[in-house]
Formats: structure tokens, sequence, C-alpha cells
């Protein structure tokens, strides 16, 4: 079963009622993601951004997006398997 690593939450049994994972691995949920501001890379460019913001219910068929924020403050929506598919979180 995969579980957040920062609150412990599962997609059974999200936290806040709207878990899902925004990492391949399925560590971190979106709202750990938000409240401790995880980095996340993008593989291609190699800029680094923050989840700011999300939308979608927890359910494996909806349309998930979620917000992100460059250095630049620069912001926009991606779905969430473009974001899985374009992004890696970045490790300290």
């Amino acid at each position: 079963m995969s579980k957040c690593s920062y609150c412990g939450c599962t997609e059974e049994h999200p936290v806040d009622g709207t878990a899902f994972f925004v990492n391949k691995n399925k560590t971190i949920c979106v709202s750990c993601a938000m409240g401790n501001k995880v980095k996340f890379e993008n593989r291609i460019t190699g800029v680094k951004a923050v989840i700011i913001a999300y939308k979608g219910v927890p359910s494996p068929f909806s349309n998930k997006e979620v917000r992100i924020k460059y250095g630049n403050d620069k912001t926009f929506e991606i779905t969430l398997m473009d974001f899985l598919a374009n992004y890696n979180e970045v490790k300290s």
C-alpha cells in the first residue's frame, strides 16, 4: 500500500479527504507537497517548481490537475499525468 512519507496518509485513508500522490513512488501526497513546499525538477529543462494548488476528486478516473509555480513566480496548471511524467522530487 502506498503511504505518504510526511503524514502517513494513504489513498484509502486520506488525511484531508482528497489525497492523491504527486510522485511516481507514491510517497508524497498533494497536501504535504504544498504544505512542505517540496521542490520538483522538470526532467527535460531542469527548472524547479513547487505545487501551490490542486483540483480533482480522489478517484483514479478523475481529471486531476496541479498548479505549479517556478522560482520566477510564473504559474500554470498541468495535468497530474503530465506532472508525474515530467517532474521528479528534488532531494536535499
